[in-house]
């Protein structure tokens, strides 16, 4: 697993799930948001037994963030830095 997998996944599922916002632009951005990612809501990654990274049902999800996420997020970050810094640091 790569190092910064874990703490994103912190990030999405205590940050970016709570934010409309941050969501539509990660959605747009090509992350799948199926139901069973929404449950993760106010979870850290390892939550739920590791929900993020055992559950099926997010298989597409870790192929984007695999392919994707990493990029998405900083593009969200830089297109408005004092409000990903907020949200990433509140």
């Amino acid at each position: 697993m790569r190092a910064w997998i874990f703490p994103f996944e912190y990030i999405v599922g205590r940050r970016i799930l709570l934010n409309t916002e941050a969501l539509r632009s990660l959605e747009a951005c090509g992350m799948p948001v199926p139901p069973a990612l929404l449950e993760m809501v106010n979870n850290y990654g390892h939550s739920q037994d590791s929900a993020f990274s055992p559950n099926p049902e997010l298989k597409d999800y870790r192929i984007w963030l695999a392919a994707h996420g990493k990029t998405c997020y900083m593009k969200w970050l830089l297109s408005n830095p004092i409000r990903g810094i907020r949200l990433t640091f509140a």
